[in-house]
């Protein structure tokens, strides 16, 4: 009988969901171990406490020490900032100062020489300013208090202004103070004088430096054994030794450091109220009581929650599979899996991994089809690539056969010149005249002539050169197109067309290809050229523009360079208006023009980031707009 119920146990067992075992074993594991780790909780959680406070209130006193050490140190570059003021500097120029002049006294009013209220706001707070004169004699004071002027701080000693020009200093006189001093020099870098600005070293400083902050911090002199400051003092009493703190507070600081003159010795403490840190542990740990019974409670209804969602995800994911693997990619994934000879009911975990198993194997052909997919895509853009590059330098070399008369008539102007000079030389020689000053001029002439031949070859030879890739540059735009011109202006003198140009001075420079960029002015040219041509206007005009506009914001620049090209040629009928950037396009005869210039300009355009526009109407001339962006 007993063989019979265990059986009918482990057997109801093996029937019961894994979410439900997992979940029960969670609950009786969560609640012995709650138990047995709750005492050595308890017992560790106010050493670790001890151990976490101390460690916060040394990185609190890290903080505090910066705190301290911005305000301290920002007198020194406050001096230097204000001892570099034209105001101050212009002052110190116009005064006139004598052996017999007196101190000039400023109380609660600001000084000239100081800058005005609305501008000492953003400075650290200034007690007490001193000017001395070039022989360090005090000239001018001010203090913010109706209080006459201390005497010690007229009586500064050259060592304490002189080690002040370093860095802000602590030196103690009637009371502790914080000196800082700067030279100030005229325009030819001349000492003109020494500005010293001077703060007493109270609580008030110390409020000053930590602003908001609620911690306590005190400066503590190991000179006087006692607390020269606080910025609690309604807490801590000036006076106080260390042996008191202790008694009161848990504290921290690092080593005296030396802020000023050597017998002067500082620390910088950040302290806790001992009751406050006693009060906080027996807080905290009944509280760790509570939240450690609570938290366990939590995880372990969270823990069968979880699961109990997961394994309804799993069921929708596995049903979802299933699914997309038989109606999509034809692959039957049945939950019955052959054991020993015969099928048995699998799992829903083992009836995804088959699946994601399929899956990922159909995933993987894919992937090697689309790589071989992309492979030959990257083949043809390489192809589009190297024809783009052809369609470019095809109409490249088609703007410059039409330019080939007026270049050739650009060479024969300098060699008609170089032969008559010849000429004249040859005659010389046969008439046995032999002047050396005439034939230097002559041959400089040559050379002259000879240099400017050279130049439009080589303008011709970079223009012609193949580049496959954009060369960006610094592009100034008024020397582009008038280095283009020097291939166009034959062509426009030929055909009577009267040029006009309107550049902008001192236009900020672009960045972009030189070459591609005269291209696209020399195509538009050579348009607009022919459409005048072919007009029959008498007075035949092309007027070239630039300057700065920034209507366009183009996604790279707000601001941009425009190029207008306008003619009052015969302009483009409305119906052909959007077919002129197509490739191949042309208007003209056959056998005259590629209809590749508006193309391959409105693509070298576009890869400059820029846009080019057309705007015509029909017997109205045309103006074509090149927009390139400014970047920095």
């Amino acid at each position: 009988m007993a063989i019979f119920k265990k059986k009918q146990t482990n057997g109801f067992i093996s029937r019961v969901s894994l979410t439900v075992k997992v979940a029960v074993v969670t609950i009786v594991i969560g609640i012995t171990l709650s138990a047995v780790l709750d005492y050595f909780h308890r017992k560790a959680l106010k050493e670790t406490f001890n151990t976490q406070l101390l460690s916060m209130l040394e990185t609190q006193a890290k903080e505090d020490r910066r705190q301290f050490d911005a305000l301290f140190f920002g007198y020194h570059r406050s001096v230097k900032a204000l001892a570099n003021q034209f105001l101050l500097i212009k002052y110190i120029e116009k005064a006139s100062w004598n052996g017999d002049t007196q101190t000039k006294s400023y109380q609660q009013e600001i000084p000239p020489w100081l800058p005005k209220v609305s501008v000492l706001k953003y400075y650290p707070e200034i007690e007490y300013a001193l000017l001395f004169d070039t022989h360090k004699k005090i000239r001018e004071v001010y203090t913010e208090f109706s209080d006459p002027f201390p005497a010690s701080l007229t009586s500064l000693s050259d060592f304490i202004i002189e080690t002040a020009i370093e860095n802000s200093f602590i030196t103690h006189l009637d009371v502790d103070y914080v000196i800082a001093s700067a030279i100030v020099k005229n325009e030819n870098g001349e000492k003109i004088a020494t500005l010293v600005l001077a703060h007493r070293l109270n609580n008030d400083f110390l409020q000053d430096a930590m602003g908001p902050n609620k911690g306590i911090v005190a400066l503590y002199s190991d000179n006087e054994n006692a607390v020269m400051a606080t910025n609690m003092p309604e807490l801590i009493s000036t006076g106080k030794t260390l042996t008191d703190l202790k008694a009161e507070y848990m504290l921290t600081g690092k080593s005296f450091l030396d802020y000023g003159e050597s017998e002067n010795k500082y620390a910088f403490l950040s302290l806790i109220s001992k009751s406050t840190f006693d009060g906080l542990s027996v807080n905290i740990l009944s509280r760790s009581v509570k939240y450690n019974v609570t938290t366990a409670f939590t995880l372990i209804l969270s823990f069968i929650v979880i699961m109990l969602y997961i394994m309804r995800k799993v069921r929708r994911l596995d049903d979802y599979i299933a699914d997309v693997s038989k109606n999509q990619l034809g692959i039957d994934c049945p939950t019955l899996i052959k054991s020993k000879n015969r099928f048995i009911r699998s799992d829903q975990i083992i009836a995804l991994e088959y699946r994601f198993h399929s899956l990922f194997d159909k995933i993987v052909e894919a992937k090697k089809l689309l790589e071989k997919r992309a492979a030959d895509l990257e083949h043809i853009n390489n192809e589009l690539k190297e024809a783009t590059a052809q369609l470019v330098q095809t109409a490249k070399l088609s703007a410059l056969g039409e330019l080939t008369a007026g270049v050739a008539h650009e060479l024969n102007q300098p060699l008609n010149g170089i032969k008559i000079i010849c000429q004249s030389i040859m005659k010389d020689i046969q008439k046995g005249r032999h002047d050396t000053e005439e034939l230097g001029t002559d041959l400089s002439d040559i050379v002259e002539q000879v240099d400017k031949m050279a130049a439009i070859i080589d303008h011709m030879r970079i223009f012609t050169r193949r580049s496959d890739t954009m060369v960006v540059e610094p592009v100034n735009i008024n020397v582009l197109i008038e280095g283009s011109f020097k291939l166009l202006n034959q062509q426009l003198r030929s055909n009577n067309i009267i040029l006009k140009t309107d550049f902008t001075p001192e236009l900020p420079q672009i960045k972009g290809d030189h070459i591609r960029l005269e291209q696209v002015i020399i195509n538009l040219t050579s348009n607009a050229r022919n459409a005048l041509k072919a007009g029959t206007k008498a007075e035949k005009r092309l007027e070239i523009k630039t300057y700065l506009s920034n209507n366009f914001k183009l996604p790279s620049s707000s601001d941009s360079v425009v190029i207008e090209i306008v003619d009052n040629g015969h302009g483009i009928p409305q119906a052909i208006k959007d077919k002129i950037f197509q490739p191949f396009f042309t208007t003209n005869e056959p056998g005259k023009g590629t209809g590749l210039g508006l193309s391959v300009s409105r693509k070298i355009i576009e890869e400059h980031g820029g846009l080019l526009l057309v705007e015509s109407e029909d017997g109205a001339g045309t103006t074509f707009k090149i927009v390139l962006p400014i970047q920095p």
